[in-house]
């Protein structure tokens, strides 16, 4: 595989710069399962730790991206945040975005439904895969 394109940053991506407050799994082999939500479930330690953020602006702006082929998110349900809090000038940067999303409260604006309408109201069509029997999680695909 070649990895000279790949540039692996410890750092957490949201809505604005600052720390952000990552809680961990309290299983080992769930390593992917850190969310900026503690877990109703006890899923999640709730010991959590400080990383530092970014908005996905900054991102794109630090790392001189003008153009994004596929924006890949599987971010425990910071999905949200991220994509709302992303500027046009980044969106028409980005061709196709497909990620996780995740039930991480009751609000409107954190439904698939919610973020379904705004992506469309920039540009891109939705489809969305839901997963069985779970309420408010799935899959989304998002493409100019």
């Amino acid at each position: 595989s070649n990895l000279n394109n790949v540039n692996a940053q410890q750092l957490a991506v949201g809505d604005k710069e600052g720390i952000l407050e990552l809680f961990p799994p309290k299983q080992e082999r769930a390593s992917g399962m850190h969310s900026m939500y503690a877990s109703n479930d006890n899923a999640t330690d709730r010991e959590s730790a400080k990383v530092p953020m970014i908005s996905l602006d900054q991102l794109f702006k630090q790392n001189h991206i003008e153009h994004c082929d596929l924006l890949k998110m599987d971010v425990e349900g910071a999905e949200y945040v991220i994509l709302y809090g992303s500027s046009d000038e980044t969106y028409a940067k980005i061709d196709r975005i497909h990620g996780e999303y995740h039930h991480v409260g009751d609000e409107e604006r954190f439904k698939i439904e919610s973020l379904a309408k705004f992506l469309r109201e920039k540009g891109f069509e939705v489809e969305i895969k839901r997963k069985l029997r779970q309420d408010n999680f799935g899959l989304f695909f998002a493409k100019k």
